[in-house]
């Protein structure tokens, strides 16, 4: 490499779980909102990936109370 600064690529992986808590209070479209005037909940595991110091990517599943489950990319690339 003609740069040193590009000689060694530094990676860094970080484990990351987040829990969500939240309640929906809605007292005029309650009838057609199965999800109105009540507790949700949230959880999401993943995986976040550090590539030159500015490069993330991130690997997240995540569940939420009514059992359905989500897979999710993010990525940033900072200039």
């Amino acid at each position: 490499m003609r740069l040193e600064s590009f000689k060694e690529m530094p990676v860094k992986l970080f484990l990351v779980l987040h829990n969500e808590l939240a309640y929906v209070n809605n007292l005029f479209y309650a009838e057609g909102n199965p999800l109105a005037n009540d507790l949700l909940w949230g959880t999401t595991l993943g995986l976040d990936l550090v590539l030159f110091y500015d490069k993330i990517f991130n690997f997240e599943v995540s569940r939420n109370r009514l059992g359905e489950y989500g897979f999710y990319l993010h990525w940033t690339f900072s200039l």
